[in-house]
């Protein structure tokens, strides 16, 4: 019984950190846009995460994987997702757009579409890892109950 506990500790921090990843990650972006770019593109981030989070969420439902491949593969979405955070703030660094040029249009067009296109994917992947951890926190649960 303490062992099952122990466990269940573990997957529970382990679903807090991933969330308040994606919160600080969310507010991370939000700075960085208002200070590079524009503070109206900050708008969009928050568009932008919860379209991740919707598009994940249909994913997963659509998938319907059962706990033991949600548990095999939630160390390698976690990996990825950190993986993908680190390319879309270099992504973020390294391509400078500025939209008030209007000579530049098309490298602006073409830097924002490389900018959101890297954070849905940061998202999408976000999400999907805290939609797997809810899953298999879920049904380890409905396990246990069954169980007893």
């Amino acid at each position: 019984m303490t062992g099952f506990r122990s466990s269940s500790r573990r997957r529970y921090l382990g679903l807090a950190l991933v969330t308040a990843s994606i919160l600080a990650l969310q507010v991370m972006f939000t700075r960085i846009f208002s200070i590079m770019i524009w503070h109206h593109f900050t708008y969009l981030i928050i568009g932008v995460a919860l379209l991740g989070g919707g598009a994940s969420g249909t994913f997963l439902a659509v998938r319907a994987w059962d706990a033991a491949t949600i548990e095999r593969r939630l160390g390698k979405l976690v990996v990825v997702y950190s993986l993908v955070v680190l390319l879309n703030l270099a992504i973020i660094g390294s391509v400078a757009i500025d939209p008030l040029r209007g000579r530049q249009i098309v490298q602006t067009l073409i830097g924002l579409a490389l900018y959101f296109s890297g954070l849905f994917t940061t998202f999408f992947l976000s999400w999907r890892t805290d939609c797997f951890r809810c899953i298999h926190i879920v049904a380890q649960r409905s396990a246990s109950s069954v169980l007893r």
